[in-house]
């Protein structure tokens, strides 16, 4: 998946959706994936992937969301 990196998870859409557009309004080329079960809604969850070259960025926001 083009050298990119996980830089948060959740089991909550809505979170992941919000992480997401702070990444992008930062400038950041967010991937989002949802890793549930295709039978279980509850095994999985969703990730948020960015490029090898913007992960100290975006690990900084996700830090700063989280606190």
């Amino acid at each position: 998946m083009e050298n990119r990196k996980v830089v948060f998870n959740t089991n909550q859409e809505h979170l992941a959706n919000l992480v997401k557009d702070q990444l992008s309004n930062a400038g950041i080329d967010v991937l989002m994936l949802d890793k549930h079960d295709s039978i279980s809604e509850v095994v999985g969850g969703f990730e948020l992937h960015v490029l090898e070259a913007d992960v100290e960025k975006a690990t900084q926001i996700v830090n700063e969301h989280n606190s």
